[in-house]
C-alpha cells in the first residue's frame, strides 16, 4: 500500500466471486489503512442487507468516515433497472454524482419511482429477507447436491463455502488446461460459466490456482443447474483423462 497513485479502494461484501463475507474486523482494518492513505473505501454491497439481503450468515452494514456504502436494487427484483444508492460523506458522494452524471445524461425514471414506493411502504427489506435470500440459498444447495451427484470422486474439486451472493466458486485442482480453454469447451456444450482468472489480476502469471477456478451463476432453474453440472462433470472427466489423477 505504498502506491500514492491509488485514489480509492473497492471491495464487495458479500464477495464477488467467492461469495464469502469479510468480517467487521477485516473491514475496519482495511478502512484504517485507507484512512492513513487519505483515500475512501467503497464497499460494494450489491448482495447485502437490507436489500437484496442475499447473505447466508449474519452481517450488518459498516460505516466509517471514509467508507462509501454502495447498494443496488438490480438484484432485488428489478434486474433491468440499474438503480444504485450510495451512503457516505458529502465529499465522496459529490464526486460520484459528477461521475454518474457524465455516464448517464438521462436515466429512466421508472426504476427510481418503483424503488421509492417500495422503500416508503417498507416492503423491500422484508421481501428480500423472506424471499430473495431463501431463493438463492436453495439454489446453492441445489448446486452443491448436483456436484456431489455428478462429479467423480477421483477428481479433486472444491466448492467455496457460501456466505452470500448469487453465484458459487468452484476450484478444479490440477486442471490440465487453462480456465479460459475450459470455458470454451463448456461453451461448446451450451454451458456458460465465468473463467476464474478474470478475478485474480496481478497473480495470474505466478499462480496456477488462478487458472483452475470458475464462477457458476445460481440464477438458473433447479433443472438447468442439475443439467449444467452434469455437462460440467462430463467435460471435466474428459479433460482429466490426460493426466494421472491422485486421490490422496
Amino acid at each position: 500500500m505504498n502506491n500514492r497513485d491509488i485514489g480509492a479502494m473497492v471491495l464487495s461484501r458479500p464477495n464477488n466471486p467467492c461469495g464469502n463475507v469479510l468480517s467487521e474486523k477485516d473491514i475496519l482494518f482495511i478502512s484504517n489503512v485507507c484512512s492513513e492513505l487519505n483515500i475512501p473505501l467503497l464497499v460494494d454491497s450489491a448482495y447485502a442487507p437490507p436489500f437484496p439481503a442475499i447473505n447466508f450468515v449474519d452481517m450488518n452494514p459498516i460505516l466509517t468516515d471514509n467508507i462509501v456504502h454502495c447498494m443496488s436494487v438490480s438484484k432485488a427484483g428489478l434486474p433491468g433497472e440499474r438503480v444504485g444508492i450510495a451512503i457516505g460523506k458529502p465529499q465522496y458522494i459529490k464526486v460520484m454524482e459528477a461521475f454518474q452524471s457524465n455516464i448517464s445524461i438521462h436515466s429512466s425514471r421508472l426504476g427510481q419511482k418503483m424503488v421509492a414506493e417500495s422503500l416508503q411502504n417498507g416492503q423491500l427489506p422484508v421481501i428480500s429477507v423472506k424471499y430473495i435470500r431463501e431463493h438463492y440459498k436453495q439454489k446453492y444447495l441445489t448446486l452443491k447436491k448436483a456436484l456431489t451427484i455428478f462429479m467423480p470422486d477421483n477428481i479433486p474439486w472444491f466448492l467455496h463455502c457460501a456466505e452470500g451472493s448469487l453465484f458459487s466458486w468452484l476450484w478444479l485442482e490440477n486442471l490440465p488446461l487453462e480456465d479460459r480453454e475450459f470455458y470454451n469447451k463448456l461453451k461448446e456444450q451450451n454451458l456458460i460459466v465465468v473463467p476464474g482468472s478474470s478475478f485474480f489480476h496481478d497473480s495470474y502469471d505466478v499462480s496456477t490456482h488462478a487458472r483452475e477456478c470458475i464462477r457458476i451463476s445460481l440464477t438458473a432453474t433447479d433443472e438447468d443447474i442439475m443439467r449444467g453440472i452434469e455437462i460440467l462433470s462430463n467435460v471435466t472427466k474428459e479433460c482429466y483423462k490426460s493426466i494421472s489423477i491422485s486421490t490422496s
